[in-house]
């Protein structure tokens, strides 16, 4: 679905989004759900690397992602990398904001979605990862809440500068503490 997208929104509460992750951070982030077989973690995040694809090229969608800051304080020295490609990976047509701590309890504490917008005349979808399953949601009445949950977080998360600003902060002093 991504690659016939023509936009797409996502919100991530607690990690960085898949199109958005490293090498490294996606093999965290795939050992950190247990998986212990290194062929199965290659193939998860070989996976990942190739999705990654669809943000390049002519004809690559709009990107956008809003990060709750909880997750980028989950990145420590050793995978400071992924916050360098944080900061590198912005574009015109990829942007991402920081919903900092200081907004509090927000409209998305329900947890991370995607909304993928594709050409007339097919309808949005809003993707949602339960941890146990997948849903894709179409129906107008769940497109519409989660418009609003967008607007929300995204009126309530810092600017793209400031963001980035962050961002960069946080980079300098990962790189600053000792790695243990």
């Amino acid at each position: 679905m991504e690659a016939e997208a023509k936009s797409i929104r996502t919100f991530e509460a607690l990690a960085i989004p898949g199109l958005l992750q490293t090498e490294e951070y996606a093999r965290a982030v795939v050992r950190s759900g247990g998986i212990t077989d290194e062929d199965d973690i290659d193939r998860r995040v070989q996976a990942r690397m190739i999705r990654k694809q669809v943000l390049t090229g002519p004809d690559a969608p709009l990107y956008w992602a809003i990060i709750d800051e909880a997750a980028l304080h989950k990145i420590g020295p050793d995978l400071a990398e992924q916050l360098q490609y944080l900061l590198d990976a912005q574009c015109p047509t990829l942007g991402i904001q920081v919903l900092p701590h200081e907004a509090g309890p927000h409209a998305a504490l329900t947890g991370p979605f995607v909304i993928l917008d594709f050409p007339e005349p097919d309808p949005s979808a809003v993707y949602v990862d339960t941890g146990s399953d997948e849903l894709y949601l179409e129906k107008p009445p769940h497109l519409a809440r989660y418009e609003s949950l967008w607007r929300h977080i995204q009126a309530t998360a810092l600017s793209v500068e400031k963001s980035r600003h962050l961002i960069a902060a946080l980079l300098n002093s990962t790189q600053k503490a000792p790695n243990p």
